[in-house]
């Protein structure tokens, strides 16, 4: 349970000797029958965590934290699914001393705080992964429990990882997009097009909030990732990664580059929206990530 009482456990399963699959509930999450994306009546989620070697033996030991999320149409499974050919993190991660904590973002969940026509209420995704998870995470395991600790990364949907970290820099030391949803104004968008219904749920239609899409979109919230480790990935090659996906990457990386803020752009040339890409991306960025968190 969170300090403030926000988060309780339902259930805790270990799966394999360092990854555990936990269910909370939150009220954050409680949505109505009739709801869009399902009707979630108790508001339970469920989040997997990998923890380094040797957590168990060291009590005194403190590990920084990944927070990896998944794309659309995924779960909190994904990142841990390489039978189902998707993610391949515990064998990506190995042996490096960090805590990965890979959360459910809801099929099309947008990583926000739903706008619902003017009402607001659940979903409240941002809520539940910033205010009410990341203090659970650091009070139920031995973490690193400030930015210099705290990383977040993600693929495609999950790119919204470097607007959480744009919205909310107190949070984290550094974060990436793989193939990312970082920047929800490109022209090409799918949130602007094939997705327009459902964002317009989320942020409001777009013509007529065009300031609350602004407030959670990456180049406009550039600024506040001066002091934060950036990195972006992308390939090049079919739909939605030549159509949106690049030049999302790429007016995110000229946004920061005006701005004179570092970022580690690599681009998989012949790579698509696919999980040879996002694996392979986690791959390259790892080594650059544990080497600038601290360790306790």
């Amino acid at each position: 349970m969170t300090p403030d009482g926000a988060l309780t456990i339902v259930s805790c399963e270990t799966l394999r000797p360092r990854l555990r699959e936990i269910i909370l509930r939150t009220e954050s999450l409680v949505t109505p029958p009739g709801f869009l994306l399902g009707e979630n009546a108790t508001g339970e989620t469920g989040v997997r965590i990998l923890l380094p070697p040797g957590y168990d033996d060291d009590r005194e030991m403190r590990y920084p934290v990944l927070y990896l999320l998944h794309g659309g149409g995924e779960s909190f499974r994904t990142w841990t699914s390489p039978d189902d050919g998707a993610g391949r993190a515990e064998e990506i991660v190995g042996d490096r001393p960090l805590v990965v904590v890979m959360p459910d973002g809801g099929v099309a969940g947008g990583y926000a705080d739903w706008f619902n026509g003017g009402a607001g209420g659940a979903p409240r995704w941002a809520t539940y992964h910033l205010d009410e998870l990341i203090p659970w995470v650091d009070s139920a395991f031995r973490t690193i429990a400030d930015r210099s600790g705290r990383a977040i990364a993600g693929l495609s949907m999950g790119g919204a990882a470097v607007r959480y970290a744009a919205q909310r820099p107190e949070l984290f030391g550094a974060t990436a997009g793989f193939s990312g949803d970082v920047d929800i104004l490109q022209p090409a968008s799918e949130w602007r097009n094939t997705g327009r219904h459902i964002a317009s749920l989320i942020w409001g239609d777009v013509d007529q909030e065009e300031a609350r899409w602004r407030a959670v979109n990456g180049p406009d919230l550039a600024e506040n990732l001066r002091n934060t480790d950036v990195a972006l990935y992308t390939g090049d090659t079919g739909e939605p990664e030549s159509t949106f996906i690049l030049g999302a990457a790429l007016a995110m990386r000229e946004r920061l580059d005006e701005l004179g803020i570092p970022v580690r752009f690599t681009l998989h040339a012949g790579m698509s929206h696919d999980w040879r890409n996002f694996n392979r991306s986690l791959s390259k960025w790892l080594p650059d990530l544990v080497d600038r968190l601290r360790v306790v």
